[in-house]
């Protein structure tokens, strides 16, 4: 157990961090809101957007269907504003091919990827019906058997991610879908490196 008023982190370089941080979001500044479905109507080919599951600093997660083949699917967008910002769109496309070439039940489905002639860019991915770990903490506290289950499919994803040179970076309990069917699913590779 630390000592009180001991960081628990000792030797780590917080301003070494928090300035790759600032760095990395700079082009951030300020809230924004995501596009209501009804106004990227027609954008996604064959995709029907049915409502906001969520929203980050980067961009938001739509709940939506594959008109095609008849799935549903989720579909995230970079935030417009950053789609000008060759490192944000980068960023991007890199979640969208480093997610799409890992094959693993705890790891999200990569479906497509792209941009609409008005230049939002989307991925589509497999929707996971459920709620992520944040949801489930703040509501009540996870049994011990039920947290061992959600941290060892997290290690098996991050393992089989590492295997194939990727390293997640952004491991964090929003990060972590848990399917109705307790299906654990690590998702959001935006800085995976």
């Amino acid at each position: 157990m630390p000592e009180p008023n001991k960081p628990v982190l000792e030797g780590l370089a917080v301003g070494g961090l928090v300035a790759v941080l600032e760095t990395s979001y700079s082009g951030l500044v300020g809230a924004w809101t995501p596009p209501n479905p009804d106004d990227l109507e027609g954008e996604i080919p064959n995709i029907e957007l049915s409502g906001l599951l969520g929203h980050g600093s980067m961009g938001a997660v739509y709940r939506a269907r594959q008109t095609q083949l008849e799935r549903d699917v989720a579909v995230k967008i970079l935030r417009p504003d950053l789609s000008e910002n060759p490192e944000f769109v980068e960023r991007f496309r890199r979640e969208a091919r480093s997610a799409a070439n890992l094959r693993h039940p705890n790891i999200i489905t990569i479906h497509d990827f792209g941009a609409s002639p008005s230049g939002v860019l989307y991925i589509v991915m497999e929707q996971v019906e459920g709620a992520d770990l944040a949801a489930l903490i703040s509501e009540s506290r996870l049994p011990l058997d039920s947290a061992l289950q959600i941290a060892t499919a997290v290690c098996e994803a991050l393992q089989h991610a590492h295997e194939a040179g990727l390293v997640h970076r952004d491991l964090k309990p929003s990060n972590i879908l848990i399917g109705t069917d307790e299906q654990v699913v690590l998702s959001d590779f935006g800085i995976v490196t």
